[in-house]
């Protein structure tokens, strides 16, 4: 090859190389999210108003909203006026529910029943020409039942029947199904952890730690199992004073708490399964003061 055909050839490598797309470098920001367990939140003009502001102010860009009955009788109104006003600042809305026994048989039906309100609720929603609500993040905890300790096998076999099914009425719904589940998980609930989050549209992992090096690595075996199934994973951190101490950043400040969110952000960002950071709960989020 001659020297003048080389010459040509590495300026056309290097040409290419320049304009290849490249690896974009993690966001500054990534979504954030919180819960609002209690309806009044929703229901009230100003505690309605109070959180569009609070989400404004910390950059939250997802809500989980209890899925209460009280959004198809008395509270529908309150409930159009918050999804109206969700869409104007660009926040999307979940519906959050469940119950540690959602796995049992009787259970099974209450979920199911609750997947048909989202939807009843949306199709209301569609009608009234507004946003649907996205999804359902599913918090059922099942080992906080009695017979995690000396029947877990068929918890499990429960839980998994459970995710089946739901998996094929959220589908039907077109609504996105998310789990709440804790980053021990996987340890006791072997593959059938990969199997969850396989029949999810997503994980919310509850890295309950106050440190952020400790969020860290409670999170990275769950980015390392929903990377090959591209599944995105959110990942928690809790705010309320409960014990043991360890797992809340209750008695931070809210910049100090912003500082521990930004070193998670940096750390995990790099991760294609990272989908950003959600912190439990508003009303006790709000109780440590100003971001900055």
């Amino acid at each position: 090859m001659s020297a003048r055909v080389c010459g040509a050839l590495l300026a056309w490598c290097c040409a290419c190389a320049a304009t290849s797309p490249q690896p974009a470098p993690p966001t500054a920001r990534a979504p954030l999210a919180t819960w609002v367990w209690t309806s009044r939140t929703v229901l009230d003009d100003r505690e309605r108003a109070a959180l569009l502001s609070f989400a404004r102010e910390r950059a939250v860009d997802t809500v989980y909203v209890q899925l209460s009955p009280v959004y198809e009788a008395e509270g529908w109104p309150a409930l159009l006026e918050m999804i109206r006003a969700a869409g104007r600042h660009q926040l999307r809305v979940f519906w959050v529910d469940g119950a540690p026994d959602w796995v049992s048989s009787a259970g099974q039906e209450r979920a199911l029943a609750a997947l048909a309100r989202a939807a009843r609720l949306n199709r209301a929603l569609e009608a009234a020409g507004v946003a649907r609500v996205a999804g359902v993040l599913c918090d059922v905890e099942p080992y906080l039942l009695e017979a995690w300790k000396n029947d877990r096998a068929r918890v499990l076999a429960d839980f998994e029947l459970l995710s089946e099914r739901l998996q094929r009425a959220s589908q039907a719904a077109s609504l996105e199904l998310w789990w709440t589940l804790p980053f021990w998980f996987a340890e006791h609930a072997g593959p059938k952890a990969q199997l969850l989050v396989q029949r999810s549209d997503g994980v919310v992992i509850m890295a309950y730690r106050n440190r952020p090096e400790q969020v860290v690595r409670a999170a990275r075996s769950w980015l390392r199992l929903a990377e090959p199934l591209a599944r995105p994973v959110v990942v928690a951190v809790e705010t309320q004073c409960i014990e043991p101490s360890y797992i809340s950043f209750c008695g931070t400040n809210g910049l100090q708490l912003s500082a521990a969110l930004a070193d998670i952000r940096r750390e995990l960002g790099t991760s294609p399964a990272f989908a950003g950071l959600a912190v439990h709960q508003y009303s006790s989020w709000r109780q440590l003061g100003a971001a900055r």
